[in-house]
């Protein structure tokens, strides 16, 4: 979820009400929590219309080694491990727990599932509308303005 609204530039609320319109047997229940399916990332992310290419692994390999080895800088990579997405860009992680760089990462361990590579990121971030946050100075807390969460 917070890996859609990131890569989107969209807020969270925007991302949550995509995955409800792409699936909404899957998400339309008051117990969702926020888990997605990976076909539903790729709906969602066309629903959204951001472009994306899938990435082939060519071995197994752990969020620190694909950070270090895989990604190029600029770039914004979608990145599924296990149940968990998150966000990558220029070495920095971004999920739930806001942006750590990859060494300060809890999940650097965790192996590589499917990785996608977002063509036109932040497409909305410059459109912000009322639903999202404000852009004050750095960010306090949690916050789902994806241009805050990517500049600091």
């Amino acid at each position: 979820m917070t890996a859609l609204a990131v890569s989107a530039g969209v807020s969270f609320q925007k991302a949550w009400d995509t995955f409800i319109a792409v699936n909404p047997r899957a998400y339309g229940h008051k117990r969702w929590t926020g888990g997605t399916y990976t076909g539903d990332q790729a709906k969602a992310l066309e629903r959204l219309q951001i472009a994306f290419d899938d990435m082939m692994l060519t071995r197994r390999m752990n969020m620190n080694r694909f950070v270090r080895d895989c990604t190029q800088r600029d770039t914004v990579y979608m990145v599924t491990t296990g149940k968990h997405v998150q966000t990558v860009l220029n070495g920095s992680v971004i999920d739930q727990q806001g942006k750590k760089p990859i060494n300060e990462y809890w999940g650097k361990k965790l192996f590589v599932k499917k990785v996608r590579i977002i063509k036109d990121p932040f497409k909305y971030a410059d459109k912000a509308g009322s639903d999202t946050a404000p852009m004050p100075a750095r960010p306090t807390g949690h916050t789902t303005n994806a241009r805050q969460l990517m500049l600091f």
